[in-house]
Order: C-alpha cells, then sequence, then structure tokens
C-alpha cells in the first residue's frame, strides 16, 4: 500500500531502494545465520562449517522443489519484478495475472535473495583467501601471461600502436604524463585501502563466531527478557 504512494512522489526510486535494502537485509540474515550455528557448535569451527554445508544443501534441495513444483514460466519481460518492489500492480499491464503474481513473486524473491547473499558471502571469501597472492612479485606479470599468452609490455605496446596509427618496427612503449600518474596512484591506494577494509570485515565476521563467548552472551540476554 505504501509503494504507490511513495512511488508518486520520488519519481518511481522508491522500488529500487527497498530492492537494494531488501538484498542488503538478505546479507545480514545470512551473516546472523552463520553466527547462530556457530553458536549452536560450541564454537567449533569443523562442526560450524558441517553445519553449513547442511544448511546450504538443505536450502539447495527445498528451492529446487518449490522451483520444480511450484514456479511458472518466467515472463519475457520484467513488469512484474518492478510491480513487485514498487507495489504498482495495478498499473503494470498484466491483466488477469496481476492477480497471481505476487504468490510467484514472493517465491522469486526469497530464493534470488538467498542465492545473492550465498554469492556475496562466497565470493567474499574466496576473495579473501586469493589476497595473499598479490603480495608475490611479479605475479601480475605471471598472471597476464596466464590469460594472453604474452606479456604485459608486448600488450601495452601493440594497445599504444593500435590507438596512435603506428605500425612496423621497434614498437614504441606507452606514454603516460604526470597527472595519469597520479591518477593510477590514487585508485591503486583507494582500492587497496577498500579491499584491506573488506578483508578485516570478512575475517571478522567468520572469526568472531570462534573466538568471542556468544554462549553466554545469549545466556545473558535471555536471563535479561522478563518471562
Amino acid at each position: 500500500m505504501l509503494g504507490p504512494i511513495v512511488s508518486c512522489c520520488d519519481g518511481g526510486r522508491f522500488g529500487s531502494f527497498l530492492a537494494s535494502l531488501a538484498h542488503g537485509w538478505s546479507i545480514v540474515t545470512a551473516i546472523f545465520g552463520y553466527a547462530a550455528i556457530g553458536l549452536f557448535s560450541s564454537r567449533s569451527l569443523g562442526r560450524t562449517m558441517l553445519g553449513v554445508f547442511a544448511v546450504v544443501q538443505l536450502q539447495r534441495a527445498v528451492f529446487r522443489i518449490l522451483t520444480i513444483f511450484f514456479l511458472t514460466r518466467e515472463m519475457e519481460h520484467a513488469r512484474a519484478n518492478s510491480a513487485w518492489w514498487s507495489g504498482r500492480w495495478c498499473a503494470s499491464d498484466l491483466g488477469w495475472r496481476a492477480a497471481i503474481m505476487p504468490g510467484r513473486e514472493l517465491l522469486c524473491k526469497v530464493i534470488e535473495m538467498s542465492a545473492f547473499a550465498a554469492d556475496f558471502v562466497a565470493a567474499h571469501v574466496i576473495l579473501c583467501m586469493l589476497w595473499p597472492i598479490c603480495f608475490i612479485p611479479f605475479i601480475d606479470r605471471v598472471h597476464m601471461y596466464m590469460l594472453l599468452w604474452t606479456l604485459p609490455k608486448r600488450t601495452e605496446d601493440s594497445a599504444f600502436k593500435s590507438k596512435s596509427g603506428l605500425g612496423g618496427g621497434r614498437p614504441t612503449g606507452r606514454v603516460m604524463t604526470a597527472a595519469h600518474r597520479r591518477t593510477r596512484r590514487r585508485r591503486a591506494c583507494s582500492y587497496g585501502l577498500l579491499l584491506g577494509v573488506v578483508f578485516a570485515v570478512t575475517v571478522s565476521v567468520v572469526a568472531a563466531p570462534m573466538i568471542v563467548p556468544l554462549d553466554a552472551v545469549a545466556k545473558k540476554v535471555l536471563k535479561s527478557v522478563p518471562f
């Protein structure tokens, strides 16, 4: 009921804001789920990982059953998705499908946000595992050679010659101005700082249930509840 009223005032941005908020909340619930598994596993890393794998497999099985038996074929347009986040079902031009599409979109959004949270957490864990490789000297050249089967300098020279119209003779090095160097250095520092923050947050989230005595905290919270 609130969606159509707000959408008329903010130019249609309420749906995008609500979608971002819901996907962010799905990540928070995934982290709290991991912390709860760590709490019930008595802060054992092995049992926590087994619990996470069991929950993921059970969730995949439930979602697969829902997809096979309850989800209809995906529509070619995205009007149902827009109507779900904005709440404007009457103006979505869905016809009689507007009566049944909310239930279908509810299942779709549960599956979609669960998959998004799982991919987000897994991607950041993999990023933190691969980050120490960046400290190996000249690893960028090895990575470039693995991907393109050529050295980085030859790639830069060929790109420079194709842009400048040079051909033949000895390859000319890429000319970089002082402003370009400052921009690259500033970007490297900012993204390096962002990577460090992401690494610290991810490690703290993963290690917190194993270090912090959450069971004692939970007992104190339960004792403070008046019932």
